[in-house]
């Protein structure tokens, strides 16, 4: 008898310490992950080139993407060339993410694709040597911002190289 009851209690105690957080548990501050970029090089004779930087993100109070307007830039994009004091060089709205499309639980979770045209990366000149060699490198660091102005973590993409 004591040992089905030292059993039952075992059994209990274990059950009970097996309890997991609920699936889509995320903390309020955004997070995002990088993903990748489509293609690495850009070449500036191409009007038509473009890079696609690949993000995933969570936000565990789902106060992203309520902007129907989509006026607030929520979106920072920083090019390495870029040697001012400034985050970043570049801002953009987060996507509206209808009501229909937030599960009931409040977080958010999705994907994020930037494409970015041969006019980004020509807004900030190559300097001399790199016009010679006809070939330039850059990365960019991103991050977004939530309605709480809440950060997330600053991702740093692969390098792009540039040809011109």
């Amino acid at each position: 008898m004591k040992r089905i009851l030292f059993l039952l209690l075992v059994s209990v105690i274990i059950i009970t310490a097996c309890q997991k957080k609920p699936y889509n548990y995320f903390p309020p501050e955004p997070q995002i992950y990088y993903k990748g970029i489509k293609p690495d090089t850009v070449n500036f004779s191409d009007t038509a080139a473009y890079v696609r930087i690949i993000l995933e993100f969570n936000d565990g109070d789902g106060d992203l993407g309520t902007d129907q307007q989509e006026l607030k830039n929520r979106i920072y994009i920083k090019d390495s060339r870029d040697t001012t004091a400034g985050d970043s060089t570049f801002t953009y709205p987060f996507p509206y993410v209808s009501a229909n499309m937030r599960p009931d639980n409040g977080s958010l979770q999705g994907s994020i694709f930037i494409n970015l045209g041969r006019e980004y990366f020509a807004r900030i000149l190559p300097d001399s040597f790199h016009l010679a060699m006809g070939k330039d490198t850059l990365t960019y660091n991103v991050y977004i911002k939530d309605d709480k102005e809440h950060k997330s973590n600053v991702i740093k993409t692969d390098p792009i190289y540039l040809s011109f």
